[in-house]
């Protein structure tokens, strides 16, 4: 509360932003006054008290989320409206047989793999974009993870296998059904 003498004028200003709210509007003794006016003059009524409020609103910014390809889908999805400082979890639901690759944020790639992403503090608008990829799964027998088998890696598996000797890839001991798949191959 101020006092001032009747018929002073006061000029109030007030700041462009309150933390993450920005300025909206004055009000004066409950009238509101045109939009984004930061500075206002009051002259001081001798009838009474006069009430100046600054009016802040807490911005709202976007963050449109999508899924490249046809390969899995990410929730919630499209243009999601957050208030200023909000955070937002994302869910990405890969297809049968694929995976998360990437979250791509703004432009850059912000995460490797992960089903989830956290957008924390929004202050401006965003673009999110979730990629899949196949999930590649090599036979044990392929040692060097080439996606071929040697007759020389598939020999060696069965060796291991009828020795009952430990195989260095998983699944070891060696079932038998991995024994016929890599011969058929």
């Amino acid at each position: 509360t101020l006092n001032y003498a009747p018929n002073t004028v006061v000029t109030l200003t007030a700041p462009g932003s309150a933390g993450l709210n920005g300025f909206a509007n004055w009000t004066l003794n409950g009238v509101a006054q045109p939009a984004g006016q930061v500075q206002i003059k009051l002259t001081v009524s001798a009838a009474g008290p006069s009430t100046a409020v600054a009016i802040y609103q807490t911005p709202n910014y976007t963050v449109t989320a999508s899924a490249t390809g046809t390969h899995g889908s990410v929730s919630p999805s499209g243009v999601v409206t957050l208030a200023a400082g909000a955070n937002q979890t994302f869910t990405a639901t890969p297809s049968v047989g694929y995976m998360v690759k990437q979250w791509v944020f703004d432009g850059a790639v912000a995460q490797s793999g992960g089903s989830t992403f956290q957008v924390t503090r929004i202050t401006a608008n965003h673009t999110l974009v979730v990629s899949f990829s196949v999930i590649i799964i090599f036979h044990p027998a392929d040692t060097n993870k080439d996606g071929l088998m040697t007759i020389a890696e598939v020999t060696a598996y069965g060796a291991a296998w009828k020795k009952g000797t430990a195989w260095p890839n998983a699944p070891s001991p060696i079932p038998a059904s991995y024994i016929t798949n890599a011969i058929m191959l």
